[in-house]
């Protein structure tokens, strides 16, 4: 039995920790708070994978999302 254990994070920059969480075990991105197009209209967020292996490894990726505009 071979078992990969693996830990998310987001490298944050500018606003990013106002408006999403990640869990660092599942991975899973939940938005906190509102968004509204006429605040924020879009956001890039950087996402670390890493292992816990000896040496570990680690990926990243960007995520870029677009907020998009709801008659309100």
């Amino acid at each position: 039995l071979f078992v990969i254990i693996l830990c998310f994070m987001c490298l944050e920059g500018g606003n990013v920790g106002e408006y999403f969480t990640l869990n660092n075990t599942s991975g899973k991105l939940m938005i906190t708070r509102s968004l509204d197009r006429e605040d924020v209209s879009n956001f890039t967020l950087v996402i670390e994978c890493r292992d816990l292996g000896s040496p570990p490894r680690s990926s990243t990726a960007q995520l870029y999302l677009t907020v998009l505009d709801e008659n309100d």
